[in-house]
């Protein structure tokens, strides 16, 4: 029977796998590009070329594999010394990954530098004037025609009801 962390892992690996199977095929977006984008989800941080060449040499691994197994070493490390037990910083992973699929952008962090958030704001008010300018060029229905007549109020009114 598996521990609460090998399931946990086992999903997180299941959840990449499905994420960037989706991005590639029902995005059309480039393997490398969509790995970027999970990786970018996990975390803001990069690793080093020095020790992923270890890892390489120790392992027997691709560079590209070490890379990741190190970003998301180092974000497991990062949550731990903020509090958290390995299985819920597991699990935070495998939620990162999936967070906002319909727009494919990636988490929201606190410890995001200016730049990516003045990036993602642009990004954003580009698509909400796009969406505007969208709604403006739709065709509109044509407005209801309301009578002129005035409806009874008060007293009257409930008499005229029950007539």
């Amino acid at each position: 029977m598996a521990s609460l962390l090998e399931e946990a892992e086992n999903r997180f690996h299941d959840t990449v796998k499905m994420e960037l199977e989706r991005l590639v095929h029902d995005s059309g977006m480039k393997s490398s590009v969509a790995v970027q984008m999970i990786l970018s989800r996990i975390s803001d941080k990069s690793a080093s070329r020095e020790e992923a060449i270890h890892l390489v040499d120790t392992l027997n691994i691709t560079e590209e594999d070490a890379i990741r197994a190190i970003i998301v070493r180092d974000e497991i490390r990062s949550m731990r010394q903020q509090g958290m037990d390995t299985l819920t910083a597991v699990r935070v992973l495998s939620k990162r990954v999936l967070v906002d699929r319909e727009n494919s952008r990636p988490v929201k962090r606190k410890n995001e530098s200016p730049v990516t958030l003045v990036i993602k704001k642009l990004k954003e008010s580009v698509k909400q004037q796009q969406h505007a300018v969208h709604c403006a060029t739709k065709q509109e229905p044509s407005p209801v025609r309301r009578s002129k007549r005035k409806l009874p109020v008060g007293d009257k009114a409930i008499n005229k009801r029950k007539r």
